[in-house]
C-alpha cells in the first residue's frame, strides 16, 4: 500500500501486488525472461515507460508512456489505462475486458488486441498488421486513419474513425455493428467486405475492389460515391443502400 520508486531486476518467477491506495513507479524495470506478474488492485497504480515482457492484470490505473507490448507479455485491463505517446502490441495477449484505455500517440497491432467490453480512444491513427477485434459491448474511437495492412479487423459493437479507413486484407462488420467513418472507406483486395447482421455503416465515400455483401438480416450503408474497380463487383445480400450515386448496375 506504499507508494513505491522501487528498481528491480527479474529472472525468477515473481508477482507484485498493488493494494488500493498503493502506487509503484520503479525507477527501472528489467523482465526480459517475462517471468514477472503484476497485479494492480482498483484504487491502486502502476506506471512504466517502453517495453514490457511482463503479464499485467490492471483494475485500477495503469499509466504509460510509449509501451511496447513484446511477444512475451500479456495486459488485461478491467480499469483505467492511458498511454503518453505511441502504444505497439507484438502480443497475443492484450485484452481490455472492461474500463477505458487511452492512447495520446497511434496504436500499432503486430499481434492481437482484443476490445472485449471496454472503451478504446485513440488520438492518432491505428495500423494493423495482425489482429483487431472490437467485440460485443466495446467502443473504439479513432481520431486518425485506420489502415488494415495484413491482418484484419472486427466490428462487432462501435467504431468511429474520424479520418479515413483503408482495408489492404479482410474487415467485417456484423453482429449488429455500428460504423461511422468521417473520410473515406477503400477496400483495395478483392476479397469480399462483409456488412451484416442489421449493421449500420457510413462514410464520406465508398472504393472497392471486391464485392460489399450484406447477410443475415438487412444492414444500411450511407455514403456519398460509391466506386467498385470491376465491373463484376457489387452488392450482394440483405442491405439497404443511401447514396445519390447508387445505380442499378451495382
Amino acid at each position: 500500500t506504499n507508494n513505491s520508486t522501487q528498481a528491480i531486476t527479474v529472472n525468477k518467477n515473481t508477482s507484485i501486488y498493488i493494494c488500493s491506495g498503493g502506487s509503484w513507479t520503479p525507477s527501472s524495470l528489467t523482465d526480459w525472461s517475462g517471468k514477472l506478474t503484476i497485479y494492480v488492485a482498483s484504487g491502486g497504480s502502476l506506471s512504466l515507460n517502453g517495453a514490457l515482457y511482463s503479464t499485467i492484470y490492471n483494475e485500477g490505473t495503469f499509466n504509460g508512456v510509449n509501451i511496447i507490448f513484446r511477444s512475451a507479455s500479456e495486459f488485461n485491463n478491467w480499469g483505467t489505462m492511458s498511454n503518453n505517446g505511441d502504444l505497439d502490441v507484438f502480443s497475443d495477449e492484450i485484452n481490455i475486458y472492461g474500463g477505458t484505455c487511452n492512447i495520446s500517440g497511434s496504436l500499432k497491432i503486430e499481434g492481437h488486441f482484443d476490445n472485449d467490453g471496454g472503451t478504446v480512444n485513440v488520438g492518432g491513427s491505428v495500423t494493423i498488421s495482425d489482429k483487431l477485434h472490437n467485440k460485443d459491448g466495446s467502443t473504439l474511437d479513432v481520431e486518425g486513419n485506420f489502415t488494415v495492412n495484413s491482418g484484419e479487423f472486427k466490428n462487432e459493437c462501435k467504431t468511429i474513425v474520424r479520418g479515413n479507413f483503408i482495408n489492404n486484407k479482410k474487415v467485417e462488420f456484423k453482429n449488429a455493428s455500428y460504423t461511422a467513418i468521417t473520410g473515406s472507406f477503400l477496400s483495395n483486395p478483392a476479397d469480399e467486405v462483409k456488412i451484416k447482421e442489421g449493421s449500420i455503416f457510413k462514410c464520406a465515400s465508398i472504393t472497392s475492389g471486391g464485392n460489399i455483401k450484406g447477410d443475415s438480416s438487412y444492414s444500411i450503408i450511407e455514403t456519398g460515391s460509391i466506386t467498385f474497380w470491376s465491373s463484376n463487383k457489387k452488392f450482394k445480400g440483405e442491405l439497404d443502400i443511401c447514396s445519390n450515386s447508387y445505380n442499378s448496375s451495382i
